[in-house]
């Protein structure tokens, strides 16, 4: 997941011994190099048995930054651990500031999860409350199309059965539980249930480094998760598990084929305490990653789960199964003239 931050913008190949670095349209059809050693990350370089540390992390954008003067990193804060969390800015031309952001004429789109709308748009960039909206914004704006007003309708035929509450859910059943392996969609998540008024929702990122130490990431790894998948069955008080399933090169080669033992048994000991039990996820894919979108996507909601297009939307679903979250209202900036 860290390394696709540089991934989207830099690519490297080794011809005649000579690295080069190819941005946008420059990267030759069919390309299918390796990166040099010292692009690749800890995961990359152990076969994914490995995770990155914060140092190794900070080494690894040292390195990108030698192979191009278009890198530039800007240190966004210092956790309570004081670890530093940095942002990548890749451009062609570099740019370091706001002004020359403005300068440039590029638009530029900003999704700081949780971030109040008012100083991004001061600084004169365009807001997005979710990584949904941000990615719909910034293809209207690169197509010159108009951005205000909601985004359009989920056209998921794998949604059909979300509006029927699955089961008969007894009374104490009013939490929602996620379960993540990814840090930003957890916290994205959390947001939109706490703004649900979800104070006694929880989400765990099962990524972050207490759960990582000695042992793989939950995307390649699922143990970890289909044991918590379980717990959350047995408490009596969930009443919907929220899932992410990331895929990807490096990720596990079938995640839904990983989760749906776990989420069948789930399913299974929760009736047998005649209460019923409710799963939503997204998958973060595309038809092009290794695992199938559409063959993930077909399996999940063979074994009951139901699916949204987006992280977003599937924390608003959930929540709306336990009755906390009316229909949201999407906020769009305007699109500024000139």
């Amino acid at each position: 997941m860290k390394r696709a931050l540089a991934a989207a913008a830099v690519l490297s190949l080794v011809l005649a011994s000579q690295q080069k670095i190819y941005w946008g349209d420059d990267v030759p059809a069919g390309w299918a190099g390796k990166w040099p050693q010292e692009l690749q990350t800890i995961p990359e370089r152990t076969g994914f048995t490995r995770t990155v540390t914060s140092l190794q992390l900070h080494e690894y954008i040292v390195a990108l930054k030698a192979k191009s003067d278009r890198v530039h990193v800007v240190n966004m804060f210092t956790s309570p651990m004081r670890k530093v969390a940095p942002a990548i800015v890749l451009s062609n031309p570099r740019v370091t500031s706001a002004q020359q952001a403005r300068a440039s004429g590029k638009p530029v789109v900003v999704s700081f999860v949780g971030a109040a709308p008012a100083p991004i748009e001061a600084a004169g960039a365009f807001p997005a409350a979710t990584l949904a909206d941000a990615a719909r914004l910034a293809v209207a704006l690169a197509r010159g199309e108009p951005t205000a007003g909601p985004p359009p309708a989920a056209r998921n035929p794998l949604l059909a059965g979300a509006r029927a509450r699955p089961g008969r859910l007894a009374a104490s059943q009013r939490y929602v539980r996620g379960l993540y392996s990814g840090g930003t969609l957890c916290q994205e998540a959390a947001l939109i249930l706490e703004g649900a008024g979800g104070q006694k929702h929880t989400t765990v990122d099962l990524g972050d480094d207490e759960f990582t130490v000695g042992r793989p990431h939950p995307m390649i790894d699922f143990r970890l998760r289909n044991e918590r998948i379980l717990a959350a069955a047995g408490d009596g008080a969930t009443a919907v598990i929220l899932l992410d399933v990331v895929l990807g090169y490096g990720a596990h080669p079938d995640p839904a084929g990983a989760l749906v033992p776990a989420i069948e048994g789930a399913i299974k000991a929760a009736a047998k305490g005649k209460r019923g039990l409710a799963f939503v996820a997204s998958v973060c894919g595309t038809p092009a990653d290794p695992q199938g979108l559409e063959r993930q996507e077909t399996r999940l909601a063979a074994a009951g789960v139901l699916l949204a297009p987006s992280n977003a939307q599937a924390a608003r679903l959930a929540a709306s199964l336990v009755g906390r979250l009316r229909p949201a209202r999407h906020r769009w900036p305007t699109r500024r003239k000139g």
